[in-house]
């Protein structure tokens, strides 16, 4: 797994490079709801090798599962 947590007082946009991820694997994110902050998961399909965007709620964080 990968973990991020954001403890600024603003939101967080993140382009990560993850080599293990490769274009078309599917991984599991769990993060923070933008209106309710409740815990929630959702799937991403990785477009490019590695890349993977992921947007940070202020005091939230995720975790990214294959």
């Amino acid at each position: 797994y990968i973990a991020g947590i954001n403890a600024e007082k603003s939101t967080k946009e993140l382009v990560l490079n993850i080599p293990m991820l490769k274009k078309g694997d599917v991984v599991e994110l769990y993060s923070d709801d933008k209106e309710t902050r409740e815990p929630m998961k959702s799937e991403l399909k990785i477009k490019k090798n590695g890349e993977l965007k992921i947007s940070m709620l202020t005091d939230g964080g995720f975790i990214i599962v294959k």
